[in-house]
């Protein structure tokens, strides 16, 4: 791709199942992203199902460029899946990385690492299939304990007519062990196209320290882009003005309420505290604290939202919600205020006979010098 040669570090939003679609691309790429990957689909189900296709492959003039991802175990299926979409989009990309079980069962994913000459003549067959010489056909992988069994798969996806790699920098069997980025600085050294290297890139700094190190000439992030979307421009944390971007293009492309409701989550769980966090998602009343409103900063949260823009989709529900937590404050506040003032006093006759008794005992001692009676004197 073109890009490669333009940009000296091509900052790439992964592929991610349910997120990484439309409203999410543009979001992103108005941040800094240089490519985009759509979700991945299944190539079986693309191939033989116009309502999968309908479903699943969503995309707009200005969600360039963007590389489509599909997951296959038969060649016709990509390449003839790659065919449909070679218009809509600017390549394709076998997933060779999804570590899951019911992947690995279908014969799809990291097990493809196992079978280079499947992969192989995957891109070969794609490539006679497109006619356009310049779209992209790439391959994401994870490596294998034995990175020599990884540098000889990525060389015959090379000389397939690969445009680039992507390398997951765990095996299929790790999940939160530290990314090996010296088997990926191996790995670029070795192939004469692109690699883009994988995993924990969670901050513009961690994009720039592994560029240095492996020496790759681009960078992909999945979890990091959606803390922060914002992440490729240098922002620490998602700034408001993501976020109201993010219900703004929600909005205008008519973003599922529950797609919506996620990216929210991931966007703002570092920004709010525990109890707005509540309040907004909609957690188990178990883990919101029992403090004072005021000690919480509810309203906090209902000024980031407002800021946002996002009372279509969230203001009522935040301020039933607030409004609700209040007035049971203030209903318990009630009931201890009365149980203070009549501690001892379980009914109402109770009292008016205490104050009959009391003011008698008045009188008995006015009329005997101001002496008070003791209560047996009281006939």
């Amino acid at each position: 791709m073109d890009l490669f040669e333009n940009v000296n570090c091509v900052k790439i939003c992964a592929p991610m199942v349910r997120y990484s679609k439309l409203p999410f691309r543009l979001l992103v790429k108005d941040y800094g992203c240089d490519l985009m990957y759509s979700p991945m689909i299944m190539a079986d189900s693309f191939y033989n199902s116009q309502k999968a296709r309908d479903n699943e492959f969503i995309t707009s003039e200005d969600d360039r460029p963007l590389i489509v991802q599909f997951a296959a175990n038969q060649s016709i299926h990509f390449s003839e899946s790659a065919r449909m979409v070679e218009k809509y989009c600017n390549g394709v990309d076998l997933n060779c990385g999804c570590p899951q079980k019911w992947a690995i069962k279908e014969g799809i994913g990291a097990c493809l690492i196992n079978n280079p000459e499947f992969v192989a003549d995957v891109v070969k067959q794609t490539r006679m299939k497109v006619s356009n010489p310049n779209f992209s056909v790439s391959v994401k992988i994870r490596i294998h304990e034995d990175i020599s069994q990884t540098v000889d798969l990525c060389r015959q996806i090379q000389a397939a007519g690969a445009s680039y790699i992507t390398v997951h920098g765990r095996t299929r069997t790790q999940k939160g062990e530290p990314v090996n980025l010296e088997a990926i600085s191996t790995i670029s050294k070795s192939l004469s196209i692109p690699v883009v290297a994988n995993g924990d890139i969670k901050t513009l700094d961690d994009v720039n320290r592994v560029h240095e190190i492996t020496g790759c000439k681009g960078v992909m992030s999945a979890r990091g882009m959606l803390e922060n979307p914002a992440m490729y421009a240098g922002y620490t944390s998602t700034p408001l003005q993501c976020v109201s971007d993010w219900v703004r293009i929600s909005l205008e492309r008519g973003t599922p309420f529950t797609t919506f409701h996620h990216h929210l989550i991931y966007m703002l769980d570092k920004l709010l505290p525990r109890f707005s966090r509540a309040v907004i998602f909609g957690y188990s009343e178990e883990i919101i604290p029992s403090k004072p409103l005021r000690r919480v900063s509810g309203f906090g949260c209902l000024k980031v939202l407002l800021v946002a823009g996002s009372g279509m989709y969230l203001g009522a529900q935040i301020a039933i919600r607030m409004d609700d937590r209040r007035r049971l404050q203030v209903e318990a506040a009630e009931r201890r205020l009365q149980q203070q003032e009549t501690r001892g006093l379980k009914e109402p006759s109770r009292l008016e006979s205490k104050q009959k008794e009391m003011e008698k005992y008045s009188r008995i001692a006015q009329e005997r010098g101001g002496e008070a009676p003791m209560k047996w004197q009281v006939g």
